[in-house]
């Protein structure tokens, strides 16, 4: 599977590096997939709360809203499935729905 995907994640740099993490080490020993599923899980939530923070933060310049974008398209990513397993586009939803019913409370 081709991790880099302009249409949804268009940092190339971040997708080269992803994609050296996961391909099994050149010496033909075999990946730590315990670390490799523990980076995945890390990043994933990192995401998830970088975003949900974006989602509630009232300012709109130009440097948050690009990141929000670069949050989105992580989310849209064939990286992102392949991490976690889950649709982006349903995890998206369901955090905006989340951290506003949070805010509300």
């Amino acid at each position: 599977m081709d991790i880099y995907n302009s249409e949804h994640y268009p940092d190339l740099t971040a997708a080269i590096a992803i994609e050296r993490v996961m391909r099994p080490p050149a010496s033909g020993r075999e990946a730590d997939e315990n670390g490799l599923r523990r980076l995945a899980a890390a990043m994933v939530t990192r995401a998830v709360y970088d975003y949900a923070d974006l989602v509630r933060c009232p300012y709109r310049c130009k440097e948050l809203l690009q990141e929000k974008r670069e949050l989105e398209a992580f989310f849209l990513s064939d990286w992102f499935r392949l991490a976690s397993g889950r649709n982006g586009a349903d995890v998206l939803q369901e955090l905006r729905r989340e951290v506003l019913r949070r805010d509300r409370a």
